[in-house]
């Protein structure tokens, strides 16, 4: 008969012990779908900053400053990381690609506040001008998925979650950490001087 107690006891604890398993799994798998929610957002930004780079190395290209090589050589450095972002095929990929857009973008936008021409230029003004509100919204949306995955791996490194997660394969994300957060203060100040 204390057997039998024994057993039931033991089948009691692995069902609510397997019921808290799945609980904490529904929980991941929400926080991870707020994660893919944040990446979504964060990725329209990215892919609406690549299609105005074009057209801002154009604007570039155009003026009669272009030759100077304080000027053409970041125009060169931005048209390749905007090559890599074509390529890349995961996320990591991407955020490398955006990594280095970000500092080819940010000594092309230093570059350009050095020629009073340049900065003069309506349609480079307004380039620039659409450039600064994507890096802005950029920021944003960038902070928000990073939050969102801190908050995650912070869970997944916590009992009983680290078990829960060993046992579904569910895995930490990644950071999207910038090397320059885009345009550089003084090419900032020289939009708002226009």
């Amino acid at each position: 008969m204390l057997r039998w107690v024994f057993i039931l006891l033991a089948i009691a604890v692995l069902a609510v012990a397997g019921e808290r398993a799945l609980e904490v799994r529904d929980q991941l798998v929400a926080q991870r779908q707020g994660i893919e929610a944040a990446w979504s957002k964060l990725e329209d930004d990215l892919e609406q900053r690549v299609e105005t780079l074009p057209k801002l190395l154009d604007a570039v290209a155009r003026s009669p400053q272009v030759s100077r090589p304080s000027v053409t050589a970041p125009s060169r450095e931005l048209a390749r990381s905007l090559e890599l972002v074509e390529k890349a095929e995961d996320r990591a990929g991407i955020i490398e690609a955006n990594r280095k857009i970000e500092g080819s973008l940010a000594e092309l936008l230093t570059a350009v506040t050095q020629y009073p021409h340049l900065s003069r230029d309506k349609e480079l003004q307004q380039l620039l001008d659409e450039t600064a509100a994507v890096d802005n919204r950029l920021h944003h949306d960038r902070t928000e998925y990073n939050e969102a995955v801190q908050r995650f791996n912070i869970r997944l490194a916590l009992f009983p979650s680290n078990l829960v997660a060993n046992l579904f394969g569910i895995q930490r994300h990644e950071f999207y950490v910038p090397t320059d957060l885009g345009i550089p203060a003084n090419a900032r100040a020289s939009q708002v001087a226009n």
